[in-house]
């Protein structure tokens, strides 16, 4: 299943295994999507945020169940 959520953050970057807490050492507001697979056991997150020149941008995260392994890539929104 999927869901939104609205999230404000701040401190330092961490991730913990429930997927359920992000950090930062910046203040952001993130739109938050949820996304989870089953039968592969892994976790799409999508982030949006302002950031401090107001810019846009696109964070993916990649989740392995257990593993904790994750890679992200983000582009230029505007």
């Amino acid at each position: 299943y999927y869901y939104y959520y609205y999230y404000y953050y701040d401190y330092y970057d961490y991730y913990d295994y429930d997927y359920h807490n992000y950090h930062n050492h910046h203040h952001y507001y993130y739109y938050y999507y949820y996304y989870y697979y089953y039968y592969y056991y892994y976790y799409y997150y999508y982030y949006y945020y302002h950031n401090y020149h107001h810019h846009h941008y696109y964070y993916y995260y990649y989740y392995y169940y257990y593993y904790y392994y994750y890679y992200y890539y983000y582009y230029y929104y505007n």
